[in-house]
């Protein structure tokens, strides 16, 4: 092989990998994400609030995916980000959750994602991370309001044939009946809630504790004079509960069909 045509293989591989374009910037690819919270209370763990979108946080990105933290932005008020004039090639996006039980309080969280060739942006999964505060502990102490969590339940009607053969007409969702909430070791009734066309109702913004759901049932014994009495259930919320189900309160409606 001469000398001429060495160098001329030498300058068009040259050339080729002078065209060939590594992960980075210049490109024309936007990749897009959330950035979405669970805030956790620092002196026990539990839930004081969930799907909260992080604002104000830095989000990094490898180029190639090798690790390094080649570039990072902070996110938007929504929680968004995005890194823009992105070559094609293997991306790894980096965001830091906060943990309570890991040795440097902080873990990362990665998505991986590749961009081919002529794809003008592309839409990254929501990135979940924790964080950890000393905010809204104490508030969330004890039954009552002012927590996160929902108390969810089912008012269900058996329909009784008010003749004396006392037939069961049905059984059904019982529509916009109270529904009653008794918080801690109380006696009386802390709040109330309709059921909805379905039967079904929910207490919100609660707080770990114990507390007594009840509503009332028609009755038609010589032990009930009035003619009502109290079907209840009892139910915990523990401290990382952020959604009970309480199930069915179930009650006797005597009808004439």
């Amino acid at each position: 092989m001469n000398t001429t045509k060495y160098l001329a293989i030498v300058l068009i591989a040259f050339a080729f990998m002078a065209c060939k374009k590594e992960p980075g910037t210049g490109g024309k690819t936007t990749i897009t994400g959330k950035l979405i919270g669970t805030y956790l209370c620092e002196d026990d763990g539990r839930t004081l609030a969930a799907d909260i979108a992080v604002p104000d946080e830095r989000v990094y990105i490898s180029y190639g995916a090798t690790g390094a933290l080649d570039d990072d932005i902070r996110t938007a008020p929504d929680g968004s980000f995005k890194f823009e004039y992105l070559q094609p090639g293997k991306y790894s996006i980096i965001a830091y959750s906060e943990c309570l039980t890991c040795p440097t309080g902080k873990e990362e969280v990665i998505q991986e994602i590749e961009i081919p060739k002529k794809e003008d942006e592309l839409e990254l999964e929501t990135t979940n991370v924790v964080r950890i505060t000393g905010r809204g502990c104490n508030v969330g102490v004890g039954a009552g309001k002012g927590g996160v969590a929902i108390l969810k339940g089912k008012l269900i009607a058996i329909y009784i044939d008010d003749n004396e053969i006392r037939d069961t007409l049905g059984i059904v969702g019982q529509p916009d009946t109270r529904v009653y909430i008794i918080y801690g070791d109380g006696t009386t009734q802390s709040d109330d809630v309709r059921s909805s066309a379905d039967g079904s109702f929910e207490f919100k913004e609660l707080k770990a504790g114990n507390y007594t759901l009840y509503a009332m049932s028609e009755c038609k014994t010589l032990n009930c004079p009035s003619g009502l009495t109290q079907v209840s259930t009892s139910i915990t919320i523990a401290a990382t509960d952020t959604n009970v189900d309480a199930g069915e309160l179930i009650v006797i409606d005597f009808r004439n069909p």
